[in-house]
């Protein structure tokens, strides 16, 4: 995900003398700043959005907490109905994704 925050008409304004040349403006471009965000959803929408702090590695420990922490109190705040359903979550097959500390906390 990349962000930029471009500078408005307003801060960009100069007062000049009327015989100085005007000011050359250059075109602006996204900034190379970069965030690393993990997404959790379902049929009706994105659940989190956790955003991952720079140079973090997603361990399974990292991730179960993130689940236990993070992911549990949005599915009671959002989603009432599926606290009562079993929840059935949808991995890839990473490392931490399929760690049995993660299986083992919603199993």
């Amino acid at each position: 995900m990349y962000y930029y925050q471009p500078e408005s008409k307003q801060s960009s304004k100069q007062w000049k003398r009327a015989d100085s040349p005007p000011t050359t403006k250059f075109k602006q471009e996204k900034s190379t700043n970069k965030v690393l965000c993990s997404f959790f959803w379902d049929h009706k929408g994105i659940i989190l959005k956790e955003p991952i702090p720079p140079g973090t590695t997603i361990t399974k420990t990292y991730y179960a907490n993130t689940l236990v922490n993070e992911l549990h109190p949005e599915i009671k705040k959002q989603r009432r109905a599926l606290i009562s359903v079993r929840v059935i979550l949808h991995h890839d097959n990473a490392p931490a994704h399929t760690s049995h500390l993660v299986f083992f906390y919603y199993s």
